[in-house]
């Protein structure tokens, strides 16, 4: 299992706008896999399961 820390590191690692991120989040369509205090922390394998 490999954590991202945030949304800006996230939509690096996936190609996209930071934006993007926080509108799957906010849909649903991807969950962290932590939260400490702000800080959101994805699971970089999961989230690409759901990309494709």
């Amino acid at each position: 299992m490999t954590l991202i820390k945030g949304n800006r590191a996230l939509a690096e690692q996936l190609g996209v706008h930071p934006n993007s991120i926080t509108n799957w989040l906010n849909k649903g369509l991807i969950k962290p896999k932590k939260r400490i205090l702000n800080t959101i922390y994805y699971d970089l394998e999961e989230v690409l399961k759901l990309k494709k």
